[in-house]
């Protein structure tokens, strides 16, 4: 947790964590470092990445990020140039329901990566295209 604010509002009917999940949860210090070392040169794939990068006080490369939120062919086919829910492009692309109450993290990491795969060359072509 990071020690620099108070948790206002735990969200547990989406998020699932309550103050007692986070008792055994590592600090934010040492959080960040690990994601820092994790991802550093690595592509992350994810949805709405800068939300977690934001929350983390990160930067990564955009080169080596590929948002499924941001991605122009699911934007303009899912939702009319706007950005779309991962809930939105699970069920068009893979044709499953997430979050249906509680979110998972592990089930929305799974779902995100899934809709990735699928337009996996696009999202590349289009990196190359950005950032060469």
């Amino acid at each position: 947790m990071d020690p620099r604010h108070s948790v206002t509002d735990w969200r547990t009917w989406v998020s699932g964590i309550t103050p007692k999940s986070m008792k055994k949860a590592i600090d934010f210090e040492d959080a960040q470092k690990l994601v820092t070392q994790i991802i550093k040169n690595k592509i992350v794939v994810g949805h709405d990445l800068k939300h977690d990068l934001d929350s983390l006080c990160l930067n990564h490369p955009k080169y080596l990020t590929r948002d499924t939120s941001k991605h122009p062919p699911f934007r303009h086919k899912y939702s009319a140039g706007k950005t779309p829910s991962l809930k939105k492009l699970t069920k068009e692309i893979l044709h499953q329901d997430i979050q249906t109450g509680q979110h998972s993290s592990v089930q929305d990491a799974k779902a995100t990566m899934l809709i990735y795969q699928t337009d996996r060359l696009e999202f590349e072509r289009l990196a190359k295209i950005h950032y060469s």
